[in-house]
């Protein structure tokens, strides 16, 4: 989106896509095991730090440091502004080509950050490890109420998002309903979070006409 005018999630799964297939093809189907990798990374996840899972405590870590960044940082306030209006955020100063850059290298660390996390907790790991959560992932983010146009949201809405599909998964496989019912769970989520999303972009953009 910041160079090519494509919207970023499209850029998100298509490169997704393309990484994903180059990874299997070098991969060639080898897996990693866990007689191959220090016990010591297999312990980061598995450890306890007062009764409390050291993966959970890595993860409200993360959260508390990018909660931080984003609201107490004027570059956090950059991005939201640059999500709600990027032309008006140019015009103000605001270096939206750089800011938006930096911010999808963040993202793609976080994800190998996570991935290094899954390989340390699941131990057995190969080139298609956690296919398909994509669209928890998406499903997640849009019940924690970050807007699909952009400019709102928060990490404790995306966090409680998860939890709630976390409690939805819980509960279909209590009362025995197939798992593979909940892709069409997720897809339901995310087609309602952007029917709404558009239809209260399109009544914001009426309210401003003069």
């Amino acid at each position: 989106m910041t160079l090519g005018g494509v919207p970023s999630i499209v850029v998100t799964l298509g490169s997704l896509a393309v990484f994903r297939g180059l990874v299997s093809l070098w991969a060639g189907g080898r897996q990693i095991s866990a007689d191959q990798v220090p016990q010591t990374w297999l312990d980061m996840t598995g450890a306890r730090v007062l009764g409390v899972p050291a993966v959970v405590l890595i993860a409200l870590a993360a959260l508390v440091a990018i909660g931080a960044i984003l609201h107490r940082l004027a570059s956090g306030r950059e991005i939201y502004a640059i999500g709600s209006n990027p032309d008006g955020a140019a015009l103000i100063g605001i270096r939206t080509t750089v800011l938006v850059l930096c911010v999808f290298a963040a993202a793609g660390l976080l994800a190998g950050f996570d991935g290094a996390l899954w390989a340390s907790r699941y131990a057995t790991i190969d080139a298609r490890v956690a296919m398909g959560f994509e669209l928890t992932v998406i499903a997640s983010v849009v019940v924690g109420g970050v807007a699909i146009r952009g400019g709102a949201g928060s990490v404790l809405g995306v966090a409680l998002g998860a939890l709630t599909l976390l409690v939805i998964q819980n509960g279909l496989t209590l009362v025995r309903v197939n798992p593979l019912w909940l892709q069409g769970v997720y897809g339901m989520v995310i087609l309602a979070a952007v029917a709404i999303d558009t239809v209260v972009g399109r009544r914001t953009r009426a309210g401003w006409r003069p």
